[in-house]
């Protein structure tokens, strides 16, 4: 990876933090110029435990792209360790979430745009051809499910998807995600691409993860689609 992208990607992670809050300013969980609480519930959604194990998500990624841009010969096994603590706490700040009912608009968009970013880190180390599909895809969600959430006054996405009428994904988003298909599939995402990136793609690990794979891309595919029909990403009305 060249220094020029890595500093652009380390950018980008340095205003994540900054842009979702400017998202749910507009979408008025508070309002900052209104009243002091209004600040004061700010600073408490900015420093809530799962808040603030997704900065130190941000600085892992950031760590992995600044080995990878400027180690001659980066350790993979290094990067593959970042990366693997970067998707558990991916868990533990989801179950800190839903534990102290921490969630918040500003906690969803960060999560979800450290989680694709990741994404998008992990899928351009593996160095794999045809990569950026993927990577078009899970923006393409990320992007529809930020503009669902924020734009519009409509239920939250995964609901959308609990009462879609095909069994598979309504199957994948059952119980929040909490199933084994979707573990399946959020495993095989992560685990294909990092076989690239360590420099170990097995047969055996490729043909075992790469149905779970095709699956996760599916399941975002479907999910863009599904809240283009039920015109979610249609603007409020003034």
């Amino acid at each position: 990876m060249n220094p020029e992208l890595a500093n652009i990607i380390f950018l980008t992670f340095l205003v994540v933090p900054a842009s979702t809050l400017i998202f749910q300013v507009i979408r008025g969980e508070t309002n900052p110029i209104s009243h002091r609480k209004s600040y004061r519930k700010i600073i408490d959604i900015a420093f809530f435990p799962c808040t603030l194990i997704d900065y130190i998500r941000i600085i892992l990624v950031a760590w992995t792209v600044v080995i990878a841009a400027l180690s001659r010969q980066p350790s993979h096994y290094q990067i593959c360790c970042l990366l693997t603590l970067n998707v558990i706490l991916d868990t533990v700040d989801g179950f800190l979430a839903r534990r102290y009912n921490h969630q918040s608009g500003f906690g969803i968009a960060l999560d979800l745009v450290v989680d694709v970013s990741t994404s998008t880190v992990i899928w351009y180390l593996s160095s794999i051809n045809l990569s950026f599909i993927f990577v078009m895809v899970e923006w393409g969600g990320a992007i529809a499910i930020l503009y669902s959430s924020f734009f519009r006054s409509s239920p939250h996405w995964k609901t959308s998807l609990n009462k879609s009428s095909s069994r598979l994904p309504k199957l994948y988003f059952s119980n929040n995600q909490r199933n084994w298909l979707s573990t399946y599939g959020g495993i095989a995402h992560f685990v294909f691409p990092m076989a690239y990136v360590i420099r170990q793609p097995q047969s055996w690990l490729l043909t075992i993860t790469l149905p779970g794979l095709l699956l996760f891309e599916f399941v975002t595919i479907y999910l863009v689609l599904v809240l283009i029909k039920q015109k979610n990403l249609e603007p409020k009305p003034n």
